[in-house]
């Protein structure tokens, strides 16, 4: 059975502007202590935002490390929205991945608007790291 060693969750209210056809960096975990050989990472990211005029989705991504060059290990595909644009909607991610000898991890959340829709702008962001035994 799996015990919690560890939760770290990360709180961003950017009002951040998210420009169509580029990636824009949401919420930074920071540095969150591996305190054993082999843990499982559960990592939850979540954003609310405007859906723009123009676009068909959204896509959200996970990457292993700080920022928008960082490791992709979840998301990339484009998500369907149902908004309205101009609606406010929420989006969410998960994954879960098995670490192996690491000191640390850090993840970053990150949000792309496909194609050449509006630009949008994001009220809150969130991403949680949680570390499990194995």
């Amino acid at each position: 059975m799996s015990a919690l060693l560890q939760k770290q969750t990360s709180f961003n209210a950017p009002s951040q502007n998210i420009i169509a056809g580029a990636e824009t960096l949401m919420a930074y975990s920071g540095r969150v202590e591996v305190g054993f050989q082999t843990v499982r990472a559960i990592i939850k990211g979540f954003v609310q935002l405007t859906f723009p005029a123009g676009s068909t989705g959204i896509i959200l991504r996970l990457r292993r490390g700080a920022g928008i060059t960082a490791v992709l290990v979840a998301g990339g595909n484009t998500e369907n929205a149902t908004p309205a644009p101009g609606k406010v909607g929420d989006y969410s991610i998960v994954f879960s991945e098995q670490l192996l000898g690491l000191e640390f991890v850090d993840y970053s959340l990150t949000v792309g608007i496909p194609g050449t829709g509006s630009n949008t702008n994001a009220f809150i962001a969130s991403i949680e790291v949680e570390l499990l035994t194995s």
